[in-house]
Formats: C-alpha cells, structure tokens, sequence
C-alpha cells in the first residue's frame, strides 16, 4: 500500500448515495478519526470506469492551507487520493457538517490501518 505520510488528512468514507444530481454527482459522507465530518459530492464513474468508491474505503485529501481554521478551505478537494486503489478522485461542493459522536468514530475507525498525518 502506497504509504501517506506526507501531510494529508485521511476521512473515511461511511455513505454513498445510491441515487445523483443532475450533474451526475454522489453524496459522499467522509468523517475523520477525529470527528471531522464533511459531505461531498463525487463523480463514481471516472474516464468511464467506475471509481468503486463506497463505504469503508479510506479518501487522503493533501492538506494545502495549514493552520486556517476552515478545514474544507484546508483541503485539496481536486487531488484527493482514494486509498485502496491509489486512484485520483475530485471532490465538488464539500459541506462541513456537525462533528461525528465519538462513538461513531470508533465504530467506523475500528481498524488502525490509515493514519492521520495532519499533526506531523
């Protein structure tokens, strides 16, 4: 597996829409090990090949303006790196939404197999 260490923040991905825009964009729900949850739409079908992402999968977003407080305005929405498959993915209209309960998190992070690399 190709290793993350660089400065990224890794989310992993707990929904997808079954059903998209009319621009033929996916809700994505992402939340990270430490709660952060973001909604964001996704084209699941990229250069004609479907991108396979869903939940479980592990998303590397580069972090690109450290030490702001926006988080989405922190991340690279147009490079992020789908985990398992190495395959580029772009995100559009990334939403904040309210911090994910720890419990959840545990529920979803329950393997320590992606580390977040955001506070190296």
């Amino acid at each position: 597996m190709r290793d993350y260490s660089m400065k990224n923040k890794m989310f992993q991905v707990i929904g997808v829409s079954s059903n998209a825009n009319s621009f033929g964009l996916h809700g994505i729900m992402l939340v990270a090990k430490d709660g952060t949850a973001i909604e964001a739409g996704c084209s699941i079908h990229g250069g004609g090949q479907p991108n396979e992402i869903r939940a479980g999968h592990h998303v590397a977003l580069p972090l690109v303006n450290d030490g702001i407080e926006d988080i989405v305005a922190c991340l690279n929405w147009q490079d992020a790196r789908l985990v398992e498959t190495n395959e580029r993915i772009s995100f559009e209209i990334p939403t904040l939404r309210h911090p994910c309960p720890k419990a959840l998190v545990k529920k979803f992070w329950k393997t320590p197999a992606m580390e977040d690399t955001t506070n190296d």
